[in-house]
């Protein structure tokens, strides 16, 4: 699997309200920049999103890795790494199987 990374820009529009004078990025604007991600490099489409956790929050501008593993079952497991820390651990799912590892 490739080297995956990310940066949402300082000039998210979901920036300024969330939260105004100190910017995180919104847990859903991660999850769904992590889904598209994943996406793109196990060439299947995400249908399901098994449990989802944000254990640190992402200052904008900052570049975020993602690690892709795919279970046995088909469940494929992401994790969002900024610098050391994680700051998006999750189980999706695909309605098929697939065989990227």
């Amino acid at each position: 699997m490739p080297n995956l990374s990310f940066v949402i820009a300082a000039d998210h529009p979901s920036l300024p309200g969330h939260f105004p004078g100190k910017p995180v990025v919104p847990g859903a604007v991660l999850l769904d920049r992590a889904i598209e991600t994943a996406e793109r490099a196990i060439g299947r489409p995400i249908t399901r999103v098994v449990v989802a956790k944000f254990p640190r929050p992402l200052l904008p501008g900052t570049p975020c890795s993602i690690e892709i593993d795919i279970g046995e079952r088909g469940q494929i497991r992401l994790r969002c790494m900024a610098a050391h820390d994680a700051v998006l651990t999750a189980v999706v799912e695909c309605d098929q199987p697939t065989d990227a590892r």
